[in-house]
């Protein structure tokens, strides 16, 4: 009661004068507890608020201002006052130049710097020098980067370059923009940044640029290009992971382009630096056996295939195979059948493979003079097994047995029959939506 009868007493003592004040009033329905009173000069009065301010302070009366600072930039005001009317009404005024800050800020942080110069120019105003806008355009951007709000980072990313393309921040906007493409699954859009960075001077995101474009490229079957990033890779790794990284897709590209040389090369040096991972050893030990079998180096297939050949996995199917078909090679007809029921009994899972292994038995019959059973196991490749590749070559050994022109055939050792990738998860980072 006390505030509410003093508040009333000096907003008496103005009423004479209100064509230089406007006074507080309560609300209808309100009966405020006011802790002060709240007193505006009106425009056209003969002071100023300073003037006034001064005046109230010299006699010991203390003032506060409602607001520090410009009111547009307070939140819960910004759509009260429009700092463009502003400017153009008061010219080189405080307020005019309080407006033209909030006006600055509300561009920057949109990321539309351009558009605040272009209405600096048109309204008269001071505008930044090249370099002011370019350092202010990133300033936001990368703040938005840095919130991790890759929506309006990437925004202000595209603004930025558009008006900077070869700005003094346009190498870290070309990257973190690829970063947030990457986040936001535009696997596309982050590949056109990651191969513009690779056209740049090394700069910090060269070795993640053939990191991410070398799988990009491998998920997109370009093997050739995939592995050409790789092998930059492995020339400017930064850490080990990334060393780790190049190692393995050589190694696993080489096979998909048919280099085997430089397959076994790097299945040599994984199984001397990554020798504590089980699943790369495993596939370098897979590469040796091939290379020494398309070699006809049967000993050491032997060896290679043997230390993966318990494996349940793709990898151990095919190891089991190849000892069936060294045994076969080497005339060891018992050793070879055995070896293709070990697959059978074993492998069960791996229709391709066992197809194989039959087609293998049956040739392995012949030999034995055993044609009945030659013909009955090509028969049951013919009626359980679907590939078209495997099938047609057992109807056609079948028909060359009925026919009394028994020719022995071998499967041709493919290199390719295993998509060797250590990590099934690797490709999914270029996964896209389900309803893209």
């Amino acid at each position: 009661q006390i505030r509410r009868y003093n508040h009333a007493a000096i907003v008496d003592i103005f009423r004479p004068y209100e064509q230089y004040f406007h006074l507080p009033q309560a609300t209808p329905n309100s009966d405020p507890d006011w802790f002060a009173v709240a007193i505006t000069v009106k425009d056209g009065a003969s002071f100023t608020r300073a003037d006034f301010c001064q005046f109230l302070e010299a006699n010991k009366i203390q003032t506060r201002p409602y607001f520090a600072g410009n009111i547009m930039l307070q939140p819960a005001y910004t759509h009260l006052m429009d700092s463009k009317e502003v400017i153009e009404k008061y010219p080189g005024s405080e307020e005019a130049k309080e407006a033209q800050l909030g006006i600055k800020k509300i561009y920057v942080d949109q990321g539309n710097v351009s558009a605040y110069q272009d209405l600096a120019q048109e309204k008269g105003l001071e505008t930044m020098s090249r370099t002011e806008f370019d350092s202010t355009a990133w300033e936001a951007a990368e703040a938005s980067y840095l919130r991790q709000d890759c929506e309006k980072a990437l925004q202000q990313f595209t603004l930025y370059l558009r008006d900077f393309p070869e700005g003094l921040f346009s190498t870290q906007a070309l990257g973190y923009q690829a970063d947030c493409y990457m986040k936001d699954r535009q696997v596309e859009k982050a590949a056109i940044n990651y191969r513009a960075l690779l056209k740049r001077p090394k700069n910090t995101f060269t070795a993640q640029s053939h990191l991410i474009l070398g799988v990009f490229e491998r998920q997109s079957n370009h093997f050739t290009e995939s592995l050409n990033h790789f092998m930059e890779l492995e020339k400017i790794a930064e850490n080990e992971e990334q060393e780790r990284e190049a190692r393995k897709n050589i190694m696993q590209l080489s096979v998909k382009t048919g280099d085997i040389n430089q397959a076994v090369k790097y299945a040599q040096i994984i199984l001397k630096e990554d020798k504590n991972n089980e699943q790369l050893v495993n596939e370098a030990h897979l590469i040796l056996g091939r290379a020494s079998l398309v070699a006809g180096a049967n000993s050491e297939a032997m060896k290679e295939f043997s230390k993966i050949k318990k494996l349940k996995s793709e990898i151990g199917a095919e190891a089991q195979y190849s000892i069936a078909l060294i045994h076969f090679r080497n005339g060891e007809y018992n050793k070879c059948e055995k070896a293709v029921f070990s697959l059978v009994d074993e492998m069960p899972s791996y229709d391709y493979w066992l197809a194989r292994g039959f087609i293998l038995l049956a040739d392995n019959y012949v030999k034995l003079d055993n044609v009945f059973q030659a013909k009955r196991t090509l028969q049951s490749v013919i009626d359980n097994h679907e590939g078209p590749e495997l099938l047609d070559l057992a109807k056609q050994k079948l028909a060359d047995i009925e026919a009394g022109e028994i020719k022995e055939v071998i499967v041709p050792e493919q290199q390719e029959n295993i998509d060797l990738n250590s990590d099934p998860n690797q490709d999914k980072l270029f996964e896209t939506p389900d309803n893209q």
